[in-house]
């Protein structure tokens, strides 16, 4: 991998555990990792949703940037609980 990308990649994750430094999860919502889809095994999503749910109620689908060379579903997480926190179902 090129240097300059690697470096590049390493600037933005130093970024966002500054950013994210002390954020703690609410406590209010079931998490349900890594279920896989589709024929790749590297392909795997999380379900985010507020704990005593019953029945239909809003999903928000999250689908993370990155242009390719940088981003994840882990990095996008806390914004997701924080959503189905506040009520919906979430796909990350």
């Amino acid at each position: 991998m090129d240097e300059a990308i690697k470096q590049m990649r390493q600037k933005m994750k130093d970024g966002d555990d500054l950013r994210d430094a002390g954020v703690v999860d609410p406590e209010n919502v079931i998490r349900f990792t890594d279920i896989p889809y589709g024929s790749c095994p590297e392909n795997l999503l999380d379900v985010y949703c507020p704990e005593g749910t019953q029945g239909v109620i809003p999903t928000i689908i999250s689908i993370h940037g990155g242009a390719w060379c940088y981003g994840s579903k882990d990095l996008y997480a806390h914004y997701c609980l924080r959503l189905a926190a506040r009520g919906f179902a979430v796909v990350n």
